[in-house]
């Protein structure tokens, strides 16, 4: 069985009394979105709203065929953070600081940070520097340490045959003692 309410067409939508009022949902909602881009901009001013369509009693308009109108669809928002609005001063509890000083203090960091790289570069040439002259240096001690040790060597060296020669110096002085003291006998 069919209902006798299915096989009816709905009737069309008067223009005073059924029709959804789509032009005030249309303007609350772009006055939303543009106060709360006035808040985020951090300017809050009142734009008076728009006429956005139908007539004066605030009726929506019908198509040619009497087919009511379909509201426009929303902008979207612009990609992208909003940017953030210039403060003249920050404040910290009690404290407030101009933002003059804020940005000299930001002045003085970067200055810093650019003394500190120039004095990295500086101590990185100094301990080059540095460890160049210690590298000479103990090439030096080797080669002098070495230098001595052969000296020494030779002066030993030099010493024992010395010492040897002393020796028989001394040997031949004693055979010649001797041969003297057999030959007075």
């Amino acid at each position: 069985m069919v209902d006798k309410k299915d096989e009816e067409d709905p009737a069309p939508a008067s223009d005073d009394q059924d029709a959804p009022d789509w032009t005030t949902w249309l303007r609350s909602r772009l006055e939303r979105v543009s106060s709360s881009e006035r808040k985020a901009a951090g300017s809050v001013h009142e734009v008076p709203g728009e006429s956005v369509g139908g007539d004066e009693q605030g009726r929506t308009g019908t198509g040619p065929e009497g087919e009511t109108a379909t509201p426009a669809p929303t902008p979207a928002p612009t990609p992208g953070p909003t940017p953030a609005p210039r403060v003249p001063a920050l404040t910290f509890g009690s404290t407030t600081v101009p933002l003059s000083e804020i940005e000299a203090l930001r002045a003085a960091v970067t200055a810093l940070v650019a003394g500190v790289g120039t004095l990295a570069d500086t101590f990185s040439g100094f301990r080059s520097s540095v460890t160049d002259r210690l590298e000479e240096y103990s090439e030096t001690v080797q080669r002098v340490t070495s230098d001595t040790a052969t000296e020494l060597g030779e002066y030993r060296k030099a010493q024992a045959g010395s010492t040897d020669d002393l020796g028989r110096a001394v040997a031949e002085v004693r055979e010649r003692l001797r041969g003297l003291s057999r030959d007075m006998e």
